[in-house]
């Protein structure tokens, strides 16, 4: 009985209208076989009913795929991308928006860093395996630190630099830099970030890069990081972006914090995150 009323059920309970609408999402943009197979083996590869196959690293990441191609949370869908302007992708983990990015926009340049190696790993095949020649990728980490301690590499797109989590036996000390020294003097039409818990951290090792980027949709999580979608939003806005946040609807300590460059003929279109 304790069980079935402990936090993490009854967050279990509450949740399963998502998992079960996201599992229906799945199945339209992938294969049923390849979904069950990451379901439930140790086989992680996920193939799309466009071509497209993706190694996984957890299942949970199936739960990101399906927030990336099919809720287009990031906004791909409604974004315009002039000649010569990049795609930035922080937190790149396996490659899931770096690759819709790259093949919707196959004339422009996608940057993509992610510091974790077993990820990195991932993302490196699933570029070699995709063709995505227009694809920049580092293994590293951004932010205003020469390097952070990242905890649960094993625990795919919840792997995290951040303090508040306690030290695991799968930890490593990964090398940083900061985003304005990882990028080309070239205009951004979209900054995605997508790190659990240091976005701060990359927005304020970006003052340059903002200051040439046309729109930023950032991922915030506030159980790894106080208060990080008001103080993410409250930078950006600082640098002349209009903000607006989308929480998510099950659990009120993640969502986006997204951004519109603001300028003398008025506000860029947000990226394409509906408002709540």
């Amino acid at each position: 009985m304790a069980r079935m009323t402990s936090p993490r059920f009854q967050r279990l309970v509450r949740k399963a209208p998502y998992y079960a609408g996201s599992l229906r999402e799945l199945v339209r943009i992938a294969t049923v076989s390849s979904v069950v197979r990451c379901m439930l083996t140790t086989d992680k590869r996920l193939d799309f009913r466009d071509g497209l196959s993706l190694d996984l690293s957890a299942v949970i990441d199936l739960l990101v795929v399906k927030e990336t191609f099919a809720d287009d949370v990031y906004g791909l869908g409604a974004l315009h991308v002039n000649p010569g302007e990049l795609i930035v992708d922080v937190g790149a983990g396996v490659g899931d928006f770096t690759l819709a990015a790259a093949r919707r926009f196959a004339q422009s340049e996608v940057h993509a860093f992610e510091p974790n190696p077993r990820a990195f790993e991932l993302l490196e095949g699933n570029l070699r395996r995709n063709g995505s020649a227009n694809v920049r990728i580092a293994k590293i980490a951004v932010g205003v630190e020469e390097s952070y301690e990242m905890h649960g590499l094993s625990a795919g797109p919840l792997a995290t630099a951040a303090d508040v989590v306690p030290p695991a036996d799968d930890t490593a000390v990964v090398v940083a830099k900061r985003l304005d020294d990882l990028l080309p003097e070239q205009p951004i039409a979209l900054l995605k970030i997508d790190c659990e818990g240091l976005e701060l951290d990359v927005l304020q090792s970006a003052p340059h890069v903002l200051a040439h980027t046309r729109s930023v949709v950032v991922e915030y999580h506030r159980h790894l990081a106080a208060e990080s979608d008001r103080l993410v939003a409250e930078l950006l806005s600082q640098q002349g972006f209009e903000t607006r946040a989308s929480r998510d609807p099950y659990d009120e300590a993640i969502g986006y914090v997204e951004a519109a460059r603001v300028t003398g003929t008025g506000r860029e279109q947000f990226a394409g995150i509906k408002p709540p």
